[in-house]
């Protein structure tokens, strides 16, 4: 099977197996890609293993949800899950958010006060602490996704952020990892056994239920309104003057918090 795009690749370490949660996850580490992501795609695509973990000390076209770039210098986790197939594939818009619950029950080993803000984001306060891209082909004949997670350890960050390392000064990006993949297991297992329950565990970890927001889509155009929840399908319900608005993540631009 191809694997000529990994030429260029200089490894950080050969592959490892991790007993992080129910079941191990195969680990391949890379000093430098552009993006993990894109990465493990390419190895869903030609036919890589489920729980496979790309992982990277440094990407240097790291991005975000709507093609936003992700700063990823050395020190923070940056990593991405094959899971095949998909967990729950009646309900796609639950993994980026169990993946996101996932994330902050992780930096809360660390003694991080972290909340999920719909759709992806992970934040201490109003400083961002991790994001979450999640790409996935949920038809044809090998349904795949890829679970993106950055998450800042002890690298530098743009103003308003937020690292593990102001919070536990001796985390590691070892320790980071292998807490972020045992609660990834839990979470997804929580998926699959019950997702009306894994929304309700989100909606009580999350910043953004109870706030006044402001949700500029395509669809919809601007909303504002108090955010009073999720619907089954991970959809964001906005309470507005005239009745309750449905916010899809996909179709959403920008999601901001309104002060009162």
């Amino acid at each position: 099977m191809a694997r000529g795009f990994l030429k260029g690749l200089r490894p950080w370490s050969n592959y490892a197996v991790r007993p992080c949660g129910r079941v191990p996850w195969t680990i391949r580490e890379f000093e430098e890609v552009e993006s993990t992501n894109d990465v493990a795609r390419r190895l869903a695509e030609q036919g890589a293993g489920d729980r496979l973990v790309v992982a990277a000390e440094r990407q240097t076209g790291g991005r975000g949800r709507a093609g936003r770039s992700w700063t990823s210098e050395h020190g923070g986790l940056y990593l991405s899950v094959v899971l095949l197939p998909p967990p729950r594939p009646d309900r796609p818009g639950l993994l980026p958010l169990a993946a996101g619950l996932a994330v902050s029950r992780a930096a809360a080993r660390f003694d991080a006060p972290a909340r999920v803000k719909w759709p992806n984001d992970v934040e201490v306060g109003r400083a961002k602490l991790a994001g979450i891209l999640v790409e996935a082909s949920w038809s044809g004949p090998r349904p795949w996704a890829v679970v993106g997670v950055g998450l800042n350890v002890k690298n530098p960050v743009p103003a308003g952020g937020a690292r593990l390392a102001d919070f536990a000064a001796g985390a590691s990006l070892a320790h980071a990892r292998d807490a972020v993949l045992a609660e990834l297991d839990a979470a997804l297992a929580e998926l699959e056994k019950d997702p009306d329950a894994l929304c309700r565990k989100w909606e009580r970890q999350s910043s953004t239920v109870g706030a006044r927001v402001r949700a500029e889509s395509l669809a919809a155009g601007a909303v504002e309104g108090i955010a009073a929840g999720l619907d089954g399908d991970g959809a964001l319900l906005v309470r507005t003057e005239a009745g309750t608005r449905r916010i899809v993540a996909g179709d959403v631009l920008h999601l901001r918090p309104v002060e009162p």
